[in-house]
């Protein structure tokens, strides 16, 4: 793990990022701005930091995502330089390829978005969180194989870890593939 990783000496920066990624988990907009803040002040503490990049990059996309973004073409940018960033230093650390899978997922570079998915489950395949973006991934793809795939693993990981934080998301996408498929009732069920 410590090979795939490049961590931080500066508990300063590493501090910033842990509270910036507790902010970023209740999705209101004074708490993204805070987490904005946070991971910014944290790459100016380590510029070397991939975590702190990796963190910046998730709060924009998030911004976006939530629909707090001012300017939704500024933070997609900004995400994009903070996860590309974060990829050069450290190019196989399973939290910055996650981080990237988000990212480009929801910039519509679907292709890139399950390379980055793909390696990050080899390397850390216990990573569930990973496990369910590249289900969603794959499943919002367009294409049959895909939705096939991405719900196989939805499926999979729901049922190997019933309580894991994130299954409302999962289920969440669930949701929308079920709807992509026309099975609007099997979406309302979950």
């Amino acid at each position: 793990q410590r090979t795939r990783t490049r961590d931080t000496e500066n508990l300063t920066a590493w501090e910033l990022v842990q509270r910036a990624r507790a902010l970023n988990l209740p999705v209101n907009r004074d708490a993204i701005e805070e987490a904005l803040q946070l991971a910014g002040r944290a790459v100016q503490a380590d510029p070397s930091y991939a975590g702190a990049h990796a963190s910046l990059a998730s709060i924009y996309m998030q911004r976006v995502i939530s629909g707090f973004s001012k300017d939704v073409y500024q933070d997609r940018q900004a995400a994009i330089a903070a996860v590309t960033r974060a990829a050069e230093l450290a190019p196989n650390d399973p939290a910055v390829l996650r981080t990237q899978g988000k990212v480009w997922s929801n910039v519509g570079n679907n292709d890139r978005a399950v390379e980055a998915l793909r390696r990050a489950v080899e390397l850390a395949p216990f990573d569930f969180h990973s496990w369910g973006r590249l289900g969603r991934t794959l499943a919002y793809g367009g294409d049959e194989a895909g939705l096939e795939e991405g719900q196989a693993i939805l499926d999979r990981i729901l049922a190997s870890v019933p309580n894991h934080p994130m299954v409302p998301y999962w289920y969440y996408f669930k949701s929308n593939t079920a709807s992509l498929q026309g099975r609007h009732e099997d979406a309302a069920d979950f």
